[in-house]
This record gives structure tokens, C-alpha cells and sequence, in this order.
């Protein structure tokens, strides 16, 4: 599902040169749930951008479900993006005077679907989060943990190939937590890669197989 050679990532100024990712090989395969595991600024967030196509490595490639994502033009990798990849952020990223439902209907916008084909898909994924029964509420008014599920409706809501989750658990508390891993590991045997950027060691209570990678300084460590 997911190849990566040589990559780096180097960001240069006229003053001073950092090298964020060091020669990352990688290979996950369709249907793993893996975890990229590392402290605050070991390069894991940079990573998963750039695998899921926010972010362009300085060299190397990234093949992601048979795309070469690391050359394709930005009006391509764009469509890539809103067909193939869900995204979770550690902040949410919704909007909060927008329903939930509304606010999951949203990035279908790009690909140019019937109103009534985007509202279920919309009603699906809010479903397969289990946070339809709050389809209609606006999103200021939930809980973090609800807000959650919300954000992995809309991640879900274009049957991706691949979901990534940025620190997905640094704002919820424990018992939100343990249901988010709950989520992603039904969302797995659904047959989605998942992949999880993180340093909360309460993923270690996962229930399903998965694997970890770690990263250090911008490097994959055994």
C-alpha cells in the first residue's frame, strides 16, 4: 500500500540547513495498522504529511496504493488526497458552527458528487464513527471525545484507501481515548490502512495486530 525510498526532508535557510527526515525507508503493507512512534519533533508528523500527500519531500519517492505521490503535479495530489487518504488531526480541525453531518459533507465538495449521493456517504461514516445520533448537533456544543468521531467520519466519508491519524489522542481524556482506539481498530478490520503518528503509550492496549515504527532524529530505528 505504502513505499518509501530515500526520503528526505531538509528545510534551508541562507544561515543554517535541518535535516527533518534522514534517508527513511519504508514499506506498509494493504490492511496494516501501524504505528509511527517517537517524542515531539522526531520527525513522525513531517512524515505522515508527507505520505499522505500535505507535504512534499525535499528527494526520494513515495509510492502510496500505486501512485507516485512525490512527483504528481498539485491539481493531481489534490484529487489523490479527497479519493484515497482520510486524515485525523490532533486539533480536530472542524468546523465549529457547522453541524456534524455538514461539516463531514464538506471535503466531498472536490469531488463534484450529487447532494443527495454526498449526504450518504456522509450518514454512513457517521454511523461507522458511532456519532450519528448526533448528525444534526453543531459541533461547538460536543465533547472533545464526540468531536472526535466527528473528524474520523469526515476522514472515513470518501472510503479511503489509507487513514492517517496525527497525535489523535493529545486531547482526550483516557476513556476517550481507549474509544478512539476502539474506532480505529473496527475501521482496520474493515480493510483500511491505518496509520497513527504518536507518543501516547496507551496504544500499546490495542486489541488487534499492529506494528511500530520508530523514529528518531528524523531516522526509523530498530
Amino acid at each position: 500500500m505504502i513505499k518509501v525510498s530515500n526520503l528526505y526532508k531538509i528545510y534551508e535557510t541562507p544561515k543554517s540547513k535541518q535535516t527533518i527526515l534522514d534517508n527513511i525507508n519504508l514499506d506498509i503493507k494493504k490492511g496494516e495498522l501501524v504505528l509511527l512512534m517517537g517524542v515531539s519533533g522526531s520527525g513522525k508528523s513531517t512524515l505522515l504529511s508527507i505520505l499522505s500527500g500535505a507535504n512534499r519531500p525535499t528527494s526520494g519517492e513515495v509510492l502510496v496504493d500505486g501512485e507516485l505521490i512525490s512527483k504528481l503535479p498539485d491539481m493531481h495530489i489534490s484529487h489523490f488526497r479527497a479519493s484515497k487518504v482520510g486524515m485525523v488531526f490532533q486539533s480536530f480541525n472542524l468546523l465549529e458552527n457547522l453541524t456534524a453531518i455538514d461539516n463531514i459533507i464538506a471535503p466531498l465538495v472536490a469531488l463534484n458528487l450529487p447532494l443527495n449521493k454526498a449526504v450518504k456517504m456522509a450518514q454512513n461514516a457517521l454511523e461507522n464513527a458511532n456519532i450519528s445520533h448526533h448528525t444534526q448537533s453543531i459541533v461547538a456544543n460536543l465533547s472533545g471525545g464526540e468531536k472526535q468521531r466527528v473528524a474520523i467520519a469526515r476522514a472515513i466519508v470518501n472510503n479511503p484507501k489509507v487513514l492517517f491519524c496525527d497525535e489523535p489522542t493529545a486531547n482526550l481524556d483516557r476513556e476517550n481515548s481507549l474509544n478512539f482506539i476502539a474506532l480505529i481498530e473496527k475501521l482496520n478490520k474493515m480493510g483500511i490502512t491505518v496509520v497513527v503518528a504518536t507518543h501516547d503509550t496507551i496504544f500499546e492496549e490495542l486489541k488487534t495486530k499492529y506494528r511500530t515504527i520508530y523514529i528518531e532524529q528524523g531516522k526509523i530505528v530498530e
